[in-house]
């Protein structure tokens, strides 16, 4: 392992490197349980749980697991490295600067995604029988987009699955508010088309430029998805067209019989609007894009390349242990606003007695965000959101520190910059 890339509420990434045989390396991620919450039984299974399900993926838009393993009585996974940045950081950066994402990127990147989470909704035990993937979590953060193009959906962390040792009980949701869909929230029992609508939340945002359920209370933006009255994209974007607004309202019917009834019709739809409004692109036109809109952070990619290049298997035995160093930190995540991790009973995301979580910053920079945790006795209907339900709010620490391997192999504990952690992978 040779730099820390990110940190969240369950693991750390880093950037490693693995050799073979001959000369052969490879650039992959490592995923690694956080050290403070490694003796959490609750966790490890999820952590287990997510590499059972990700490792039978085999699909260009999803990312690869390709070894899981444990070391020093902690478990990792190791994954494919994806040099890019997710779709939430790539939104908001050009809202940021008053711009947005071209409309066959827009389409390019929904039908992408689509198609890979139609490949997990297919998936097979070797019987042949189905084993009913749910992503449950498809947000903008989910959504990677590499400098060449290339759109991969992540973390299967908290997937619904036949084959999941962690069962989610009745009443139980898991999830982040905006992207929620009204059978999450009414405790009903999930299939593929709960993707659909949470993906076309995405697909809405990236047309409106606006989110569509986020309000300043959390309750209110769990009734704004119950309500079922939805704008349209237009309303606050003109240029959208017709045809792609039919698309992507189709995508948001409230009631799931009316939507799209697989990811496939999903994938097939968005191609023939493209098609239709004579503006397809291709990975190709997408990379050139994104390394355009992004020189700054693709750079940065290119001097972490460079800055490990040198790094042969020889060199492994004389280099710091990051692993021990990662075990005497404390660790912080920072969420957004809509980043509300939901508990589902015998899955306790909480440490059981009670105490506060803390949160860590993926941006490089901490700020006074909040996390809560959201529990309900019974499935969530219209009249349990005026109450019942208790919020808890979580503490903030400090940042822990980090570093890298210079030129010349001699570690270097200053921290990268703030353009290298916020990079989601």
């Amino acid at each position: 392992m040779l730099e820390r890339l990110n940190v969240g509420g369950m693991a750390e990434i880093y950037y490693a490197k693995s050799f073979g045989a001959e000369g052969f390396e490879k650039i992959v991620a490592i995923k690694k349980i956080l050290p403070h919450i490694s003796e959490d039984m609750n966790f490890i299974t999820m952590f287990i749980d997510e590499a059972r399900i990700a490792s039978r993926l085999q699909h260009s838009n999803v990312a690869q697991i390709y070894d899981f393993g444990e070391y020093g009585g902690e478990f990792f996974q190791v994954m494919e490295y994806i040099p890019g940045r997710d779709l939430k950081y790539i939104e908001r950066t050009l809202w940021e600067r008053d711009e947005s994402l071209p409309l066959p990127a827009i389409l390019y990147i929904i039908r992408q995604a689509a198609e890979g989470l139609d490949h997990a909704h297919s998936l097979t035990d070797s019987d042949g029988n189905p084993l009913n993937l749910v992503h449950r979590d498809v947000t903008p953060a989910n959504i990677l987009v590499s400098y060449e193009g290339r759109v991969k959906v992540i973390d299967f962390g908290i997937a619904k699955a036949k084959e999941r040792s962690t069962k989610t009980q009745a009443g139980i949701v898991k999830g982040k508010f905006s992207y929620m869909t009204p059978e999450q929230l009414k405790g009903k029992e999930l299939d593929g088309r709960s993707d659909i609508f949470s993906l076309g939340v995405v697909f809405w945002e990236l047309l409106a430029k606006e989110r569509l359920f986020y309000e300043p209370n959390d309750l209110d933006t769990l009734r704004k998805i119950l309500d079922g009255n939805y704008p349209v994209p237009s309303q606050f974007n003109p240029d959208v067209p017709p045809a792609v607004e039919e698309v992507v309202m189709k995508a948001l019917a409230f009631d799931r019989d009316e939507r799209y009834q697989s990811c496939e019709e999903f994938a097939m739809e968005l191609t023939r609007v493209s098609y239709e409004i004579g503006q397809r692109w291709n990975s190709t036109k997408l990379a050139a894009y994104i390394k355009q809109q992004f020189a700054k952070e693709y750079g940065e990619e290119l001097q972490r390349r460079e800055r490990y290049s040198h790094i042969t298997a020889d060199m492994l035995s004389s280099l710091p242990s990051m692993v021990d160093d990662a075990e005497e930190e404390e660790e912080i995540e920072l969420l957004d606003d809509d980043d509300i991790i939901i508990e589902e009973e015998g899955e306790q995301l909480a440490p059981e007695d009670g105490s506060k979580r803390n949160t860590m910053s993926v941006a490089g920079e901490i700020s006074q965000e909040h996390e809560y945790s959201l529990t309900a006795p019974s499935p969530i209907s219209d009249e349990e959101l005026s109450g019942g339900l208790e919020l808890e709010e979580g503490a903030v620490e400090e940042e822990a520190p980090s570093g890298y391997y210079d030129s010349s192999g001699n570690w270097n504990p200053a921290a990268p910059s703030a353009g290298d952690q916020s990079q989601q992978y």
